[in-house]
């Protein structure tokens, strides 16, 4: 009987390291993400339905969000984790989506507006920093526009 104490006691030390592990990892994310939000234009005019996708120069994750009717963005890096990674980022913006007729909802897809210049090769950079940021994008549509569904090399 005391093996069987010792054994039980062992499981209950074990569990109970366990949940506090979880506990103690779980937060509101990484310590170097800050707040990331703003306004998309296209030649001065809200764009909506634009994914921007802010990608760091060095080492870290993506962020991502998608602009409402007026344009505006919340960037992400997961459901759970708001922000963008502290530092210079690579910032693409694109419309395109492509059709999904057997989706739940089926989606019937929608054209890139964008020119390349901020997509596919994008030399927009924006530098995220500690604390809130409103990075407005002013984009104009000069420029190379391919459609979402033809590859870059052909």
């Amino acid at each position: 009987m005391g093996l069987r104490k010792c054994g039980m006691w062992r499981w209950v030390c074990l569990a109970s390291l366990w949940v506090a592990t979880a506990i103690a990892g779980c937060d509101d994310g990484p310590d170097n993400m800050a707040e990331v939000s703003g306004k998309v234009t296209l030649d001065g005019q809200p764009l909506s339905g634009a994914r921007v996708t802010f990608t760091p120069v060095g080492a870290g994750s993506s962020s991502s969000g998608v602009t409402d009717s007026d344009g505006h963005y919340e960037l992400s890096l997961s459901r759970d984790i708001e922000g963008a990674v502290i530092g210079e980022h690579t910032v693409s913006v694109t419309t395109y989506a492509p059709a999904n007729p057997d989706g739940d909802p089926p989606s019937p897809g929608a054209p890139e507006k964008v020119p390349t210049k901020y997509n596919r090769n994008s030399t927009l950079t924006k530098k995220v920093e500690d604390g809130g940021n409103e990075i407005n994008l002013e984009l104009d549509s000069q420029g190379e526009i391919i459609p979402g569904d033809r590859d870059v090399d052909q």
